[in-house]
C-alpha cells in the first residue's frame, strides 16, 4: 500500500505542476478509498490539507462517509492507536466540512459525534462536530445540539468532568454559530451552571451573540417555576450587565426579582443567602433605574422589617426609598420613623443600637425627599430622647422641607 501511495503522490505532484486540480483530487480519492487503515487514511488526508487543493469539499465528504462506516468496527477492535487515528480523522474532517459549510455532510458529522450511533467517545471529536454543525447551521441538528447542552447542564459529570466540559464547550460555540434564539437559554444556564469559570465565561460571552435583548427570557426565569435561586440571581445579573436592555425593562425585572424574593421559601441556608442577595441587587437596580410600579413598596417595607437578616438589606431599603423620592416612599419612611420614635420614647433596650443606626439613615432620607407629610414625624424626634446627634439630623431635615 505504501508503494502505491508514493507512486500516487508523484502523480499528484505532476498533475499539480500542470494545474490539474480535478486530477489531483481523483488520485487522492482513489488512494483514500484503497487505504484500509486509519493511519494510512490520515496520512492521505493530511497531504490533501497541506496542498490546499481547490474544491476538496467533495473529497472530505466521501472521506467522512467512509469513516462513519468504519468506526463501529474500529471501536470493537479497541486498539488505542487505531482509535486515536480515527479520532484525528474525525477532527480534521469535521473542522474542514464545517468551515466549508458542507450541509450535506451534517448527518455524518452528527453520527461521528454520537457513540450511540456508532461514533466517537472522544469529547474533542464531539466538540468539533458540534461546532461544525453550528457553522453549517444545519436546521435538523439544532434541537439535537440544544438537547446535548441541556443534558450536560442538568447533570454534573463526576466520572469525567473535563471531558464533559469539552463537549459542553463545543455545544456552546455551536449554538453561538447557529445564532438561533432557541439556543439562548441552554447557553445562559451553562453560564451559571456547574462548569469551571472558563466554560461559564465562554457561555456568558456567547449569550450576547445569540440574542441581543434577552429580557423576556430573563423575566420568565425570575417569575417562573422550576428555576433555582442561583439561576434567578444569574438572570438578574445578566439583565443588569446587558447594554441592549432598556432601563425601564431592567427596572421592571428588578421589581419582579424583589417580589419573588419575598414570596419564595428557601430550603436551606445557602438558598436563603442567595435569595437575600437577589433582593438586595434588585433594590440596587430599582434605585438606579427608578420605577413607577407601586407594587414595589410592600416589598421594600418587608426588606426594612427583616430584623433577622443582615443590616445591609434594611439600609438598602431605606436608600432605595430615598432615591425614588415619591409620596409613597415618604409615607413608608414616615412610618418607619414613627415606630422608632415610639420605641425610643418607651425606653426599650431591645435593638436600641440598631434603631439608632436606622434613624440616622431615615431622617436624612426624609430631608432629601422633602415631603411636607414628614414634618410632624421629624418634629417628634426632639421629644423622643434620641440625643444630640439624631436631634441635629432631624433639624437639618426639617430645614429642607418648605
Amino acid at each position: 500500500m505504501k508503494k502505491r501511495i508514493v507512486v500516487a503522490v508523484l502523480l499528484v505532484v505532476f498533475a499539480s505542476a500542470l494545474g490539474f486540480a480535478s486530477e489531483e483530487l481523483e488520485i487522492f480519492t482513489y488512494l483514500y478509498n484503497a487505504a484500509e487503515s486509519p493511519a494510512d487514511q490520515l496520512g492521505i488526508l493530511q497531504s490533501v490539507m497541506e496542498m490546499k487543493i481547490p474544491g476538496a469539499g467533495s473529497f472530505y465528504q466521501s472521506a467522512l462517509s467512509k469513516l462513519v462506516r468504519q468506526y463501529p468496527a474500529i471501536k470493537q477492535r479497541n486498539r488505542s492507536a487505531e482509535v486515536e487515528d480515527a479520532d484525528s480523522l474525525a477532527l480534521i474532517l469535521a473542522e474542514s466540512l464545517g468551515s466549508e459549510k458542507q450541509v450535506s455532510s451534517a448527518a455524518d458529522i452528527w453520527r461521528i459525534a454520537n457513540p450511540t450511533e456508532g461514533g466517537s467517545e472522544n469529547p474533542l471529536v464531539k466538540a468539533e462536530a458540534f461546532m461544525a454543525l453550528g457553522k453549517m447551521r444545519s436546521p435538523e441538528h439544532l434541537p439535537k445540539v440544544i438537547k446535548v447542552l441541556e443534558d450536560l447542564n442538568a447533570r454534573p459529570v463526576r466520572g469525567d468532568p473535563v471531558g464533559a466540559e469539552r463537549t459542553a464547550y463545543g455545544a456552546i460555540l455551536s449554538l453561538e454559530k447557529y445564532g438561533d434564539p432557541s439556543g439562548y437559554l441552554p447557553v445562559f444556564f451553562a453560564s451559571v451552571g456547574w462548569y469551571s469559570d472558563r466554560i461559564k465565561g465562554q457561555a456568558a460571552q456567547s449569550c450576547s451573540f445569540i440574542l441581543k435583548d434577552p429580557s423576556d427570557q430573563m423575566m420568565n426565569i425570575i417569575r417562573g417555576q422550576g428555576y433555582t435561586p442561583a439561576q434567578k440571581l444569574g438572570a438578574l445579573r445578566n439583565v443588569e450587565k446587558s447594554s441592549d436592555i432598556a432601563n425601564p425593562k431592567k427596572s421592571e425585572i428588578a421589581v419582579a426579582g424583589i417580589t419573588w424574593g419575598w414570596t419564595t421559601n428557601p430550603r436551606n441556608n445557602n438558598e436563603r443567602a442567595t435569595v437575600a442577595t437577589l433582593r438586595k441587587e434588585s433594590m440596587q437596580m430599582i434605585a438606579k433605574y427608578g420605577t413607577s410600579d407601586s407594587s414595589v413598596y410592600p416589598q421594600l417595607q418587608k426588606s426594612y422589617a427583616s430584623q433577622g437578616l443582615d443590616r445591609s438589606e434594611r439600609l438598602l431599603s431605606i436608600g432605595t426609598l430615598k432615591t425614588l423620592k415619591t409620596d409613597q416612599a415618604a409615607q413608608l419612611l414616615n412610618q418607619f420613623l414613627a415606630d422608632l420614635n415610639s420605641q425610643q420614647k418607651a425606653g426599650s433596650a431591645v435593638n436600641k443600637q440598631e434603631n439608632e443606626v436606622m434613624a440616622r439613615e431615615i431622617i436624612p432620607a426624609l430631608g432629601t425627599i422633602a415631603n411636607s407629610s414628614s414634618r410632624p414625624f421629624l418634629v417628634n424626634v426632639a421629644s423622643s430622647n434620641w440625643g444630640s446627634t439624631v436631634d441635629t439630623l432631624a433639624r437639618d431635615a426639617l430645614s429642607k422641607i418648605r
